[in-house]
């Protein structure tokens, strides 16, 4: 008899052998389990998939095969298979090459056959985790973004071939926040966050979101740098898409400041100047070098001034040329240079850290210029050296 056993026992007085037959039956499958992880670091949504396969007295009690389909969102499909490792639950051991697996349109199917399955038949309760990559591309993305959590919410189905239940289960997808790179700044004592520009501060800034719109949003707090040394600052930034804020650290140091020139012209030439029997003034437009104030500190004053070391000499000659060389600023105001130094340019409460005083001078309005009387000038080649100071001022 094919699905008949016997059973020999003793009966409760101790003596009288019996024979009872019963029928073997399957042994039930139960429902498996199915629900969504929760993941932190990755683009990634994961589920668990657990069923319990109990031993069944003989092959042929053991289903034709098993299907195990897993219906995943279309946002998150883009399943490897050969990333999926089926396990017994209880002893650890993979079992992954007993099924076959298959990604289709709707998911992912995992089928193992009857002869398959009495050979697993040691094994208790089968486990494996479906890893579908999000695509942030998707257009429906945002419809599964809670903004109060930062969590994409993405929903997902399983049922095996037997059953007609459906199981579900929501894989929860934290979504990366804007980032952006701090740009190292060096700052002068007694400045502050208000004289930074936050937008200048930060580079390669980046969503996980295609065509997002990145804000930056400001200084977190507002800071005074009243000690020398170095500090950081935080730019907030906000994505436009998600509204999640992230907050970029921006390393600072903390300087006394500079003040200097930066560069200054080593030869200034007026060209060749005609004789004249009138009386004419020539500005200097032709000068190797600019004349650049750079100053780092922190709102502090300074002037430059301007000295002649005798008069314009005639070379070769004893002939010397006085008080005919001038200074105009960009205000039109007219200078007259000597041996006594002679304010030309200042700021007070600087804001720029460079300032390039000879930017006016190529126009041939402004600068350093030469008037000579009627019949003061002859033939020949004048020069006159020029001492130029730059000096912090109260």
């Amino acid at each position: 008899m094919d699905d008949l056993e016997r059973y020999e026992h003793l009966d409760g007085g101790g003596g009288i052998i019996t024979n009872d037959a019963f029928s073997i039956v399957q042994l039930p499958f139960s429902d498996p389990e199915f629900y969504g992880l929760t993941e932190d670091d990755e683009d990634t949504a994961r589920y668990m998939f657990e069923m319990e396969l109990p031993k069944q007295f003989s092959k042929e009690k053991y289903p034709e095969d098993l299907v195990i389909d897993i219906d995943l969102n279309s946002i998150s499909k883009k399943v490897d298979t050969s990333e999926i490792k089926i396990i017994d639950k209880n002893s650890k051991d993979d079992i992954t090459s007993y099924f076959e697996l298959l990604m289709d349109e709707s998911g992912l199917k995992a089928r193992i056959d009857r002869s398959n399955l009495s050979e697993i038949s040691s094994f208790n309760v089968i486990q494996f985790q479906i890893e579908g990559l999000v695509d942030l591309t998707h257009p429906d993305l945002m419809s599964y973004f809670n903004a109060k959590t930062g969590y994409l919410t993405i929903p997902a189905t399983a049922n095996v071939n037997f059953s007609e239940e459906i199981f579900s289960a929501e894989a929860e997808v934290k979504l990366r926040k804007p980032f952006a790179d701090g740009v190292k700044q060096t700052v002068a004592i007694d400045s502050s966050t208000e004289d930074l520009n936050p937008e200048a501060v930060i580079r390669n800034i980046w969503s996980p979101i295609e065509n997002d719109s990145i804000q930056v949003v400001g200084f977190k707090d507002k800071m005074v740098f009243s000690e020398l040394g170095e500090t950081e600052i935080i730019v907030i930034i906000r994505s436009g898409t998600t509204g999640l804020e992230s907050e970029i650290c921006v390393p600072v140091v903390v300087v006394t400041g500079e003040l200097k020139f930066s560069s200054r012209p080593n030869q200034i030439s007026f060209g060749t100047i005609p004789i004249q029997s009138e009386e004419k003034e020539y500005f200097a437009t032709d000068f190797d070098e600019d004349l650049t104030v750079g100053d780092t500190r922190y709102k502090k004053d300074w002037k430059v001034t301007v000295q002649l070391i005798g008069g314009l000499s005639l070379e070769g000659s004893n002939a010397i040329l006085n008080d005919v060389m001038y200074y105009t600023n960009t205000d039109g105001e007219k200078i007259a240079l000597s041996v006594n130094p002679t304010s030309i340019a200042g700021v007070t409460q600087n804001t720029e850290q460079s300032t390039v005083i000879s930017d006016s001078w190529k126009s041939g309005q402004y600068g350093i210029s030469v008037k000579p009387r009627q019949g003061q000038m002859k033939s020949g080649k004048y020069s006159v050296l020029l001492v130029w100071v730059l000096e912090d001022t109260p």
